[in-house]
């Protein structure tokens, strides 16, 4: 079984990797409305909405993509560790950058922040008072007057620029290790690689990271 073996889970982990990328990138082009105004962002969230079913059926492959690539970065992480038991004084890094060493735990911090944005923005448990006075707030309640009223707070804020920031470093590097997993990655093609996953998790993390900087800082 390809799973069983560790080329064979690097595979998956790859593959279920870059499914989470589009889907990012998907979201993070639906989340540009922010820029065009309450009513554009508001359209975009009754648009999802709308979609009903479909919305459901996107969101539970999604979910079963992300707990595969866990559980996968959680067992390569432990066989990894194993293989290399005895503890040096002094490690040396030669090709591994700074990004690569810390896949696992920038993993765990976007799964944490995962988890606390759906809680956050999908089942809307974390901040009761702010949903309350959404609801009832001038106009209908949406999107934009949540995101509004919660990124005014300085460390709601601070988590999701956090969350952000785990995202940029892990996608620098985890782009790059699709491309090497399936074997797209060659010497011809590595400087070009390189540079595009630092170019889209570099485009993704202005994107994302503006929405609360705009409202905590300039109270937009």
């Amino acid at each position: 079984m390809i799973w069983q073996t560790a080329v064979g889970k690097k595979m998956l982990m790859a593959l279920t990797g870059i499914l989470m990328v589009l889907f990012l990138v998907g979201h993070t082009l639906g989340n540009l409305s922010f820029f065009w105004g309450a009513d554009a962002l508001n359209a975009y969230a009754e648009h999802l909405k709308a979609l009903g079913p479909v919305l459901w059926i996107e969101r539970l492959i999604m979910a079963g993509v992300l707990v595969l690539h866990v559980i996968l970065g959680i067992t390569l992480f432990v066989e990894n560790s194993r293989a290399k038991p005895t503890r040096y004084a002094k490690t040396r890094y030669q090709e591994a950058s700074s990004a690569s060493r810390s896949m696992f735990y920038t993993g765990l911090v976007i799964l944490g922040f995962v988890i606390y944005h759906l809680l956050h923005f999908t089942v809307r448990v974390t901040n009761p008072a702010i949903y309350e006075t959404a609801a009832h707030g001038e106009g209908h309640f949406g999107v934009y007057q949540m995101a509004e009223m919660s990124f005014q707070s300085p460390w709601i804020s601070l988590i999701y620029l956090a969350a952000m920031v785990a995202v940029l470093i892990h996608l620098s590097h985890g782009i790059g290790s699709f491309f090497q997993s399936v074997g797209w990655n060659t010497d011809r093609t590595r400087s070009l690689v390189d540079n595009g996953s630092y170019a889209l998790a570099g485009i993704v993390f202005v994107a994302l990271a503006a929405i609360p900087t705009a409202f905590c800082v300039f109270g937009m």
